[in-house]
Parts: C-alpha cells; structure tokens; sequence
C-alpha cells in the first residue's frame, strides 16, 4: 500500500510541475457495463490436480467503477503515464470440463455446472504508460500497458481432478483466497468526443499458498460514461 501512495504522489508531484499541455484533463470517474471473463485456475500442490472455474454466460455482464489519475505526457507529446484503479464483484459458477483430452488437435471441451462456486471481488492499483492520440473534446484512441498490485478476496469450492473432468459427483474442494499481488494489464481504447469509452482489456496474476496455485485472467469489453472529478 505504501507503494502505491508512493507512486501516487510522485504522479501529482511531477504534474504539478508540468506546462499546461502536458496534463491532459484530471482525476477521472468512468461507470460501465459490458462483458467480462474471468477465469481462476487452481492446482492443488499434493496431488497435481487442477480446476478452471469462470462465469456462466448471464454473468458474463457486469458494472464496474473505473478511476484514472490526472495523465502526464511527455513533452506534449502522444506518450505518457498515469495510474488507473479498478474494483469490481465476481461469481464463478461454471468449471471447463475437458472431454476430448487424448485428441492429437489438443484438448477440447466446453463450461458446465458441476455444483462448485467461488465468488468475491478483485481490484487493482496500476500505474501505466500509454500511447493516446487526440485532445480533450476531440475522439482518441489509446494503447495503455501497466503493472501493479492486484487484490483478490474470493472463497467458495470447487472441483479438482487429474484430467479437467470434473462431475457433480466429484468431492469439492473448499477455496478461501486473500492476496494482494504484481500482475499487469493491458487495454486498448477508443474514446468519443463526448466521453463515452468503448475498452477491451486484458489482465492478471499468478501466485500460490501452502496448498494451492492460482493463475487469475481476466479480459473484458466494457462501455462507460467518463466524468472529471
């Protein structure tokens, strides 16, 4: 947490210093809706054996509250930096089941229902750098890589097996998962002259306890309405 404040304030203190075209508007609101992947995938350290749970297709659709600090670019030119935050609630319900595993063409399969569920909400703090054309009042697109600190507060169960084919017979497997860990992001974006943002994101972490890996990902299409703070 202290790093982010760091960075933060190191933000506001080099704009501070920066000529007037150098910030590009200030702190930044967006709510949106759109659709939303997210899959968690779990291994279990004793045995081996793996999961992959994400959303069925109702709750593929999800609101969100999208922050943006002040931009600085370099130079007046396209480049520049600026730290995004994100917060958002989950429910995953729905696990891959792999039923083609011996193919030569790879695995195959498809998303069902076998009785687990993990639900909660994820957030990150990301500073980023970014490649934006256009001005305020004018339509831009932007290209925006960042890496920071993602935080995930998610419990639930799901079912773990040797080959990806999980049934509703399948003994669950309790999740209680808190973390706060580096992941990155990545988005590109177009926004109108009367700031509404069309963005297609993708983003996530790896990391592990005692008991488990985890890989969480996320890739997204979200429409929103920005509003300067």
């Amino acid at each position: 947490m202290h790093k982010v404040c760091f960075i933060a304030l190191l933000l506001v203190t080099v704009s501070a210093g920066a000529d007037e075209y150098s910030i590009w508007n200030g702190i930044s609101l967006t709510p949106g809706t759109g659709l939303r992947h997210l899959g968690l995938d779990i291994t279990r350290k004793s045995d081996g054996y793996t999961g992959n749970i994400a959303q069925d297709v109702p709750a593929k659709v999800f609101f969100t509250l999208y922050f943006e600090s002040p931009k600085y670019r370099f130079d007046d030119s396209n480049w520049g930096v600026s730290v995004v935050n994100y917060n958002t609630f989950v429910t995953l319900d729905s696990q891959w089941y792999n039923y083609d595993s011996g193919s030569a063409s790879g695995p195959s399969g498809e998303r069902i229902d076998v009785g687990s569920e993990i639900s909660g909400r994820y957030s990150y703090v990301l500073p980023q750098i970014f490649y934006e054309t256009g001005r305020p009042g004018e339509g831009s697109f932007k290209f925006a890589l960042g890496y920071g600190w993602w935080n995930a507060d998610m419990n639930g169960t799901i079912k773990l097996t040797p080959n990806d084919q999980p049934t509703e017979l399948t003994p669950s497997s309790d999740i209680n998962l808190s973390t706060t860990q580096k992941g990155y992001l990545m988005t590109l974006s177009y926004r109108t002259k009367s700031n509404w943002l069309y963005e297609m994101s993708l983003g996530g972490i790896d990391f592990d306890d005692a008991d488990y890996e985890y890989k969480i990902e996320e890739v997204t299409l979200t429409i929103g309405k920005t509003f300067m703070l």
